[in-house]
């Protein structure tokens, strides 16, 4: 981009900052820039938090009892405890699943394998 030539410009365009990269290297350069970004982000949530936790602090309350909360229902009701998650498959390589919700990918593929799932499944 030339400034003096084109001085009302900012940024150059996609064009011009795409010009003699092979799709290969765009590939990589959009994943470096979403890493990127991603951290970025990440920092700035981070500060955010610290800052926060300052100013709670500074004001003389604990982050726990500003933000507790309570048992959901009817004033005064004591939550549920959470069940004990129950294992019901396990593979010889330690990978464990409940039979609950989505298959997890190890046992998709054993099963695509032409894996019984009666074969891992705990007694």
């Amino acid at each position: 981009m030339n400034t003096k030539t084109e001085p009302n410009k900012i940024a150059p365009t996609v064009d011009e900052l795409i010009d003699g990269y092979t799709r290969a290297q765009l590939v990589i350069l959009a994943a470096n820039v979403t890493e990127a970004l991603r951290l970025t982000e990440a920092e700035a949530r981070s500060k955010a938090k610290a800052d926060a936790l300052a100013l709670i602090e500074a004001a003389g309350f604990d982050a726990h009892e500003l933000f507790a909360v309570e048992a959901q229902g009817r004033a005064g009701a004591e939550a549920k405890p959470k069940a004990e998650k129950v294992i019901k498959y396990r593979d010889d390589k330690g990978n464990e699943w409940t039979g609950r919700g989505k298959r997890p990918g190890w046992v998709t593929a054993f099963v695509d394998a032409g894996g019984d799932l009666d074969t891992i499944k705990l007694a």
